[in-house]
């Protein structure tokens, strides 16, 4: 479970910039319950997407369009792509990277696209690092994207929030668990990373006798596999130029 992109925030207003908002279809965006803000930092790239909570079935189509075409501008040319998903699929508040992955068209057209799970290393003992490093050499891969549940600062930002970015991963860093930083720089190729918050700590909303305190929504079940479904559905549309209905009625035949 990674951080969530609120400590991006507070870092631009630190350093006393702003965040520029997408004016991009800005009617249809408010039509549809959607704030669409991208920001450079350091060289990095930063792209939120927040939506409204529950996620409407009429709307789904259109919030996979606006990640897709974000997502796409962050692939750019890539050829050979791994998608990996983070997290434990026992969990239901930490499964958005598995479960997101068993929506992944693997190949389809020129481009190729493997997708992976990692789970978690106190199941496979095995770190993520170590599956991502080891595949992108063995499948000469130029292009990894990591799909992660993230742990918010900000209530409203959970399980309403798609953020993608290029400044890498510290899996586990969420919850104060951290492994090796998956980045561009560890493992040689571009890492896009998209993540949605899941869980929040308790003192977001006050509760300060148990800091240490993680919360998630009690009909999390339903809200990840919803978000998990958003997820692979909008990379299989950035990586294989498919609309979301074709996406829809290939894992529609798989499942």
């Amino acid at each position: 479970m990674g951080r969530s992109s609120e400590l991006f925030d507070e870092r631009l207003q630190e350093s006393g910039r702003s965040m520029k908002e997408c004016t991009t279809s800005a009617d249809k965006c408010r039509k549809f319950g959607l704030k669409v803000s991208c920001y450079e930092d350091s060289g990095y790239h930063y792209c939120i997407i927040d939506s409204k909570v529950p996620i409407i079935e009429s709307h789904e189509k259109y919030l996979c369009e606006k990640i897709a075409s974000h997502l796409v501008s962050f692939i750019g040319c890539a050829k050979n792509i791994l998608v990996v998903g983070l997290g434990n699929r026992h969990i239901s508040s930490d499964s958005l990277g598995s479960n997101a992955v068993k929506y992944i068209v693997p190949k389809h057209g020129r481009r190729g696209v493997a997708a992976i799970t990692t789970s978690v290393r106190a199941l496979t003992g095995v770190a993520a690092y170590d599956f991502v490093h080891a595949l992108v050499d063995r499948l000469d891969i130029d292009l990894v994207i990591m799909v992660d549940s993230l742990c918010a600062n900000n209530p409203n930002r959970l399980c309403a929030s798609y953020q993608i970015h290029d400044e890498g991963i510290v899996p586990g860093g969420g919850v104060d668990n951290d492994q090796k930083t998956i980045c561009s720089r560890t493992i040689g190729v571009p890492v896009i990373v998209i993540g949605v918050p899941m869980v929040v700590y308790a003192s977001a909303f006050g509760v300060k006798d148990y800091p240490d305190m993680i919360m998630t929504p009690k009909d999390i079940d339903i809200l990840s596999n919803k978000i998990s479904r958003i997820v692979g559905n909008s990379i299989n549309m950035a990586t294989h130029h498919m609309t979301y209905e074709t996406s829809r009625r290939y894992n529609e035949n798989i499942f």
